[in-house]
């Protein structure tokens, strides 16, 4: 039976994912206990959790704030991403059945589907938990939970990351692109174009944060640029 703690942690999860909490949020713990009819030490206790993860910060004599995920430690979770699906490549081409393909396609198509006309910001919400939903389900199908677990909570950074305006919506079509080319090496059975595929998408998601983070620095007010050393 699920605790009142990782109900509360799974609530506060999604409020930060979907951009209800956004970036740099204060969270008050009255709030939180009131707003979800619980005692304060289940929400102390789900909130430490999320501080172990990094998707919240505490700061001193400030209080408690959703983290502002910085361009390093996106560019470290985009590579422990890669370490897991290029490591993980032989136990899910072993493992993965036709059925958890087509699972994985679906998704592809619903994240697909967002982008006829111009999309909303509440489609980039939709995208990037999408996006979550088709890694996950390609990580899972390798049977490790502990990896998957891991796998998850990198890939959490990434989607508090991508809301803070460093991901464009337009960007999610060639993602669903690359994509494709991965449920397509699954579907061949190609474990080495596999590989291939992941190391690309990833590499390139990686490029598409990097180069929207540079721009915000380039176009950032001169007072706001730390002088250099």
């Amino acid at each position: 039976m699920t605790s009142v703690r990782d109900q509360v942690y799974a609530q506060l999860m999604d409020l930060i994912l979907d951009g209800s909490y956004p970036a740099g949020m204060r969270l008050d713990l009255n709030e939180i206990s009131e707003s979800m009819g619980v005692s304060k030490t289940p929400v102390n206790e789900a909130l430490q959790g999320l501080l172990r993860e990094g998707l919240i910060t505490v700061k001193p004599r400030s209080g408690t704030f959703v983290s502002k995920i910085d361009i390093h430690t996106a560019i470290e979770n985009f590579g422990f991403r890669l370490a897991v699906e290029v490591g993980a490549a032989e136990a899910i081409m072993e493992r993965i059945t036709d059925a958890e393909i087509d699972g994985i396609e679906q998704i592809n198509n619903r994240m697909r589907a967002l982008f006829p006309g111009y999309p909303k910001k509440s489609d980039l919400r939709q995208a990037v938990r999408l996006d979550f939903s088709f890694h996950r389900a390609l990580v899972a199908a390798s049977g490790n939970a502990i990896m998957t677990e891991k796998y998850c909570r990198a890939n959490a950074l990434l989607i508090v990351m991508r809301l803070q305006d460093l991901y464009h919506l337009d960007e999610f079509h060639q993602s669903c692109d690359e994509h494709a080319l991965i449920i397509e090496r699954l579907r061949s059975r190609d474990i080495e174009g596999f590989r291939e595929a992941c190391k690309a998408h990833i590499q390139c998601g990686s490029n598409r944060i990097l180069h929207h983070s540079e721009n915000i620095e380039e176009n950032a007010p001169a007072a706001s640029v730390m002088p250099s050393t």
